[in-house]
């Protein structure tokens, strides 16, 4: 396939789709929507290779946003060495998670779909108060219920939590030990992963400062 034979329009649709789009859009997507509106098949290259033109364009232009891939699909977003200022746009009181809270949230991100007894094997105490108070506050979400006996509710992370923590699978999250092994030392696991995300933030920023400091080419 050569680039001559993408119609010259359809950069600037997936463009205005993902301007427009909530949350990411998947390849699968961009092209089911092109081909709904055109009506004639697009060539499954097509959208991927306008992707990288689009992704491109952006970091030569040295925009304040660019092109990511996320969460399974794409996204325009904030640069990480300009989110300060639209952090301060978009101020709000920040919101505080529990140790609890951010232990069975990450047991539940880990172990999904996960019963409550399952959580609470792995952190020794009653979860019941803690997982509500997620469910509440939209960071948990009810899967199904399990076969088992009493038909126990199944939980797992929220469509979001992805691409709020900048991830492409769950497998990217760092690996635990099983959870049959953890007892004491859990807590720390937890922290390790606290420190996982921030120092991926951190390399992200390091990252973004360095292609904006880099000499032009002529």
């Amino acid at each position: 396939m050569h680039d001559a034979d993408i119609p010259e329009h359809l950069r600037s649709a997936i463009e205005a789709l993902l301007f427009a789009a909530e949350e990411p859009l998947s390849v699968e997507a961009l092209q089911d929507l092109l081909q709904r509106v055109d009506g004639t098949p697009i060539a499954p290259g097509w959208v991927e290779t306008l992707l990288g033109e689009i992704q491109g364009a952006l970091d030569a232009a040295r925009c304040g946003f660019g092109l990511q891939e996320v969460a399974g699909g794409w996204e325009l977003r904030t640069r990480a060495t300009q989110s300060a200022y639209v952090h301060e746009m978009y101020k709000r009181p920040a919101v505080r998670l529990s140790r609890a809270a951010l232990e069975v949230l990450s047991v539940v991100a880990y172990r999904q779909p996960c019963t409550r007894a399952d959580i609470e094997q792995i952190r020794g105490v009653d979860s019941s108060r803690t997982l509500r108070s997620l469910l509440e506050r939209g960071l948990v979400r009810i899967l199904g219920k399990a076969d088992d006996v009493g038909r126990p509710m199944l939980y797992g992370t929220v469509d979001g939590f992805l691409t709020f923590f900048w991830l492409g699978s769950l497998t990217e999250l760092p690996t635990l030990r099983e959870y049959t092994e953890l007892t004491e030392d859990h807590v720390v696991k937890l922290q390790e992963l606290d420190d996982t995300l921030a120092a991926n933030a951190t390399a992200r920023a390091a990252d973004e400062r360095r292609e904006g400091e880099a000499p032009d080419e002529h």
